[in-house]
């Protein structure tokens, strides 16, 4: 089980921002802010907010999906039998989502 420790969603940003896309909870805190510099465009750094704004609900998605394909694969016996192909998508899916989230909820 993982416990997340980030701040609780929702998480909200102003797409109409020119300078600063802030990332703000539901309180109205802002969380993260995404600067408009010569480096990036406005349209990267909105969208760049976007997803951060989008993290707790990814997060939450990919945990949920994880759960549900180690479900899938410790019944696989009892519900079909896998072909080798299918049994290394379903190992590679689990790997990838088990990557994800330890990248999210881990500091290192």
């Amino acid at each position: 089980m993982y416990k997340l420790k980030h701040t609780p969603g929702s998480w909200k940003y102003d797409p109409e921002a020119r300078i600063d896309l802030e990332i703000r909870d539901k309180d109205g805190s802002i969380i993260a802010d995404v600067r408009d510099n010569r480096k990036f465009t406005l349209e990267q750094c909105r969208y760049n907010a976007q997803l951060i704004s989008a993290a707790p609900d990814l997060i939450e998605s990919v945990i949920a999906l994880r759960n549900q394909l180690l479900s899938i694969q410790m019944n696989i016996p009892a519900l079909m039998p896998l072909q080798n192909e299918q049994r290394n998508m379903l190992s590679a899916a689990l790997l990838q989502s088990e990557k994800a989230i330890k990248k999210a909820t881990q500091i290192e």
